[in-house]
């Protein structure tokens, strides 16, 4: 109800546990996946996030697919979750002799 119908994590008026939830507060490098043909997140409702989020660094991934075909099927094969890994890669710290191996 408060997501949806009020926009309250838009709005700044969302509440968990009596503190308030702000897309400010999120400063992580951000990579917003669109999807042209997505009927259930429509492009216009999910392009404004990046400029809502406080990160300093954010890109976009437009493709030419439905909300489901984003990670299931060709196009989330050939691109959606190269494009992610890439991302991902780029912004990781290269693995060293003591961590390699171990599950965090």
């Amino acid at each position: 109800e408060l997501l949806v119908r009020e926009n309250a994590f838009v709005c700044d008026a969302l509440r968990l546990d009596g503190d308030q939830v702000s897309l400010k507060d999120i400063t992580v490098p951000m990579l917003t996946v669109i999807a042209e043909r997505d009927h259930i997140v429509p492009e216009p409702v999910a392009r404004p996030l990046a400029g809502l989020v406080g990160s300093e660094e954010s890109d976009e991934l437009r493709l030419d697919a439905g909300h489901v075909g984003l990670v299931v099927g060709r196009t989330a094969a050939k691109v959606t979750i190269p494009r992610i890994i890439e991302f991902l890669k780029r912004r990781s710290e290269p693995a060293t002799a003591e961590h390699a191996g171990s599950v965090a």
